[in-house]
């Protein structure tokens, strides 16, 4: 009798636990961008293009701009398996602050955010970044238009598990015979 007592006890303990743990789940997945947006002011643009010629030939598409006291703070919005920000996500966020404070006058924030959702579940992350200055944004330009115009070579990436995840690998391992190498063609770097 003592026994089925403290089984039910348990069971109950435990269907508490798992609600408990439910709910929280759900508050984490929808609260995440709700402290954000009232904390960075009202949304201004939203899939906007801007386009630039000064300091430098520069097209961007912003996915989301809020006002904070007179400048702008851009986030812009990434689907991915993980929640990792990626040095491209930083280039284009600078590249995309150049548009915008050039197209429009308006200052732009030094940070930014990366709001990443999940392609395996229902969840979404956000990063605050610190975007490059304008010299560094017209170097990387600079040297894009190199590349493409085979005035310089590409460099291989920094590291070597980035090949891994290339969609050239293999015809890297065709051309050289080999595993991807720092001879890598698809880098821009």
């Amino acid at each position: 009798m003592k026994h089925s007592w403290l089984v039910r006890i348990l069971s109950g303990v435990s269907r508490s636990l798992r609600s408990i743990a439910r709910s929280f789940r759900r508050w984490i997945q929808t609260a995440s961008l709700a402290p954000l947006a009232p904390a960075i002011g009202k949304l201004v643009f939203a899939e906007k293009t801007f386009s630039i010629t000064y300091p430098i030939h520069l097209v961007a598409r912003i996915d989301r701009a809020y006002d904070d006291d007179g400048a702008l703070i851009l986030l812009e919005l990434k689907t991915r398996m993980n929640y990792q920000v990626y040095e491209s996500d930083i280039i284009e966020l600078s590249a995309q602050r150049l548009a915008v404070q050039f197209g429009t006058g308006q200052p732009v924030r030094d940070q930014a955010y990366v709001e990443i959702h999940s392609t395996t579940s229902r969840r979404k992350a956000i990063h605050r970044v610190t975007l490059y200055p304008q010299d560094k944004v017209a170097e990387i330009a600079n040297r894009r238009r190199q590349l493409l115009a085979g005035a310089s070579s590409p460099r291989g990436p920094t590291n070597i598990a980035l090949c891994n995840q290339c969609e050239y690998r293999d015809e890297c391992i065709a051309l050289d015979g080999l595993m991807p190498s720092r001879k890598c063609q698809h880098t821009s770097s």
